[in-house]
């Protein structure tokens, strides 16, 4: 996501095509760069397997992320990778982190 604002509510995102080796580098559901919000409310995300190519949920850059009653199962890299700016809003409430293993949230900031 270049710009904007990304609602989502009831969707279910999957990597599980992506196998090892496939891709060059990371690969993320929804990428979100800076300025951007994102609502995102009652997803499933599924990464490829935590034996496959390195994937994760969520990657966002310096903008808005509110994450809520969401699943995230499977990622290599973890659910949520969060790069956040000083006045940035981060909400992240009841969701389950199943089986990701590298980490589950990771946020710097």
């Amino acid at each position: 996501m270049e710009s904007g604002t990304l609602n989502l509510y009831g969707c279910s995102l999957s990597l599980e095509g992506v196998k090892l080796g496939t891709i060059r580098y990371k690969a993320p559901c929804i990428y979100q760069m800076p300025g951007c919000e994102s609502y995102i409310k009652r997803c499933v995300f599924r990464g490829g397997g935590t034996q496959k190519a390195a994937t994760s949920a969520i990657f966002s850059t310096m903008s808005n992320l509110i994450v809520e009653n969401c699943q995230f199962h499977q990622f290599v890299l973890g659910a949520l990778i969060c790069d956040m700016q000083k006045r940035g809003l981060f909400v992240f409430r009841d969701n389950a982190v199943i089986s990701c293993h590298e980490c589950g949230v990771y946020v710097e900031g």
